[in-house]
């Protein structure tokens, strides 16, 4: 269900911004699917499986791989960072907010992580010659 207000109230221009609500029965859905237990999370990672075969690849490609997981990872980092920093200043705006946060620092925590574990890889690449791949 929606209703169209003026472009003034949040529109853009003159043409009206179409306002959602959720329906009574949307309600029920969402709360009868939040009572359902989440599933076991699962991540698929296809450079984890290509360092892991990695010693089919000449060491520059496995490096190339590293370096462009690492930039991810880091543009990842960044707008986490950025999010994180807008919320805190507004957590009691919003019931929801704090959760919200807690998504984000896990976000921030993973890619840190990542980063951390890439750049001892590159370290450790680099340190070793193809013959000790």
């Amino acid at each position: 269900e929606g209703d169209s207000v003026p472009g003034g109230a949040g529109g853009t221009g003159n043409r009206p911004k179409k306002i959602y609500r959720i329906t009574e029965d949307g309600r029920q859905a969402f709360v009868q699917w939040m009572n359902i237990a989440p599933e076991s999370e699962k991540q698929r990672f296809e450079f984890l499986l290509k360092v892991y075969w990695a010693p089919w690849l000449p060491t520059e490609r496995v490096g190339e791989y590293i370096r462009d997981f690492m930039t991810r990872h880091k543009g990842d980092l960044d707008m986490l960072r950025r999010m994180e920093n807008e919320m805190i200043p507004i957590l009691d705006e919003h019931p929801n907010h704090w959760w919200v946060l807690q998504t984000i620092r896990l976000g921030r925590r993973m890619n840190e992580a990542y980063l951390a574990w890439a750049s001892e890889l590159k370290t450790e690449l680099e340190g070793m010659g193809d013959r000790d791949r």
